[in-house]
């Protein structure tokens, strides 16, 4: 009777190898996957890093629900304005530009926030804290977009 069960064992394991090697080329696929994926997360993540604080350049607009910052560097990003010192930076927007969401080429120095939804209805790209405005024009340079 044990030399039965012994057999029954050995059948059992040849088995469930013979199942994983079928299976192998599977298993390996889905495990490099799995892997691919995480150093994806990785990088993507080490990119995410900004200088903060840091001085960029790039589109300032303020309106109603709006106040949007759109770095030269990065123009696929909208960030969401705040500011340090309660509205200095919309108040030197608007002496420049008398209007709302008209843009202005700008070089600030922010807190940048990592990606996420910020501001209005979590529109945004990430939150900037605007510490001090080095210079405001509604004149673009070559390579910065006003939008």
């Amino acid at each position: 009777y044990a030399s039965t069960n012994n057999q029954q064992k050995v059948c059992r394991i040849w088995r469930a190898l013979g199942f994983l090697m079928e299976n192998l080329r599977v298993i390996i696929f889905s495990a490099s996957m799995i892997l691919m994926v995480f150093i994806i997360l990785i990088i993507w993540k080490m990119n995410d890093v900004l200088e903060s604080p840091g001085t960029y350049e790039g589109a300032l607009a303020y309106g109603f629900e709006g106040r949007a910052f759109v770095p030269c560097k990065y123009p696929e990003e909208v960030w969401w304005v705040t500011e340090v010192d309660n509205d200095t930076a919309m108040n030197i927007y608007y002496s420049t530009t008398g209007d709302h969401y008209m843009p202005a080429y700008v070089v600030v120095e922010v807190e940048v926030s990592a990606r996420g939804s910020h501001g209005h209805m979590g529109m945004y790209d990430r939150k900037a804290k605007i510490i001090k405005v080095q210079s405001i024009s509604t004149t673009f340079p070559e390579g910065c977009s006003k939008t």
